[in-house]
């Protein structure tokens, strides 16, 4: 008989296993990845959001839906990783 965490367990690999087959999931993802090192830079700078919409000659508001996504694009992730000296590498491989 299952327990409710073997049952649990289950359920959320077969959500995974549908999600990551998924576009949306996959930007998602990617987004998440981004904005965690662009905020590991702003700290090692010492660069606020304030301060990261000057460098980037984006609004405040441009940048608040940036970090909640829903300003993301690849012009402005060039934005932001230009202002902080970030590289954007894109890798694309066969998946496994």
């Amino acid at each position: 008989m299952l327990t409710i965490r073997d049952h649990m367990s289950k359920t959320m690999k077969k959500l995974y296993s549908f999600a990551e087959k998924s576009p949306e999931w996959n930007v998602e993802m990617w987004h998440i990845q981004f904005t965690e090192a662009v905020l590991a830079r702003m700290e090692v700078l010492g660069v606020d959001k304030i301060k990261l919409g000057a460098m980037t000659g984006m609004s405040k508001s441009a940048i608040t839906k940036f970090f909640r996504y829903s300003n993301f694009s690849l012009v402005t992730m060039s934005k932001v990783a230009m202002a902080l000296g970030l590289e954007v590498k894109i890798v694309v491989a066969v998946k496994k």
